[in-house]
């Protein structure tokens, strides 16, 4: 179970969890526009789940990639956008009502970046810029 002190930190399991992390957590789930599906070209393929501005960084994380995950009750995912929301029903199976999320988020977690290709040395013209 879950506890609350004065300072805003919650208390779960003997792991202190700063509210800030889980905010942070929450607004880069929201801001989360990627997915992989099945592709009809074949395989698995990299999917928009959300309008992506033109010089957005689509794949951050919110976390240096780890083992680390926060758990972030039913309330919290059903106040996300649909896109987001479906993505974490998705893939984080709750536990009590409790979703385990990633730190870092869910890119590195479901692979995406290992799925996503390009359109160099084809005709097709690139939508998607690549870069450090």
């Amino acid at each position: 179970s879950s506890d609350a002190n004065d300072d805003g930190i919650l208390i779960e399991q003997n792991t202190i969890l700063s509210q800030g992390k889980r905010q942070r957590l929450i607004e880069h789930l929201k801001n989360t526009s990627v997915r992989t599906m099945p592709s009809t070209i074949g395989g698995i393929g990299v999917f928009a789940i959300a309008d992506i501005a033109q010089g957005t960084r689509v794949y951050q994380y919110n976390a240096p990639p780890s083992n680390k995950t926060i758990d972030l009750p039913k309330s919290d995912i059903e106040s996300l956008p649909p896109h987001s929301r479906n993505l974490v029903e998705d893939f984080i199976i709750p536990n009590a009502g409790v979703f385990a999320i990633p730190e870092s988020g869910l890119l590195s977690t479901l692979g995406i970046p290992m799925y996503t290709n390009s359109c160099y040395g084809t005709s097709k013209e690139a939508n998607v810029e690549f870069g450090v």
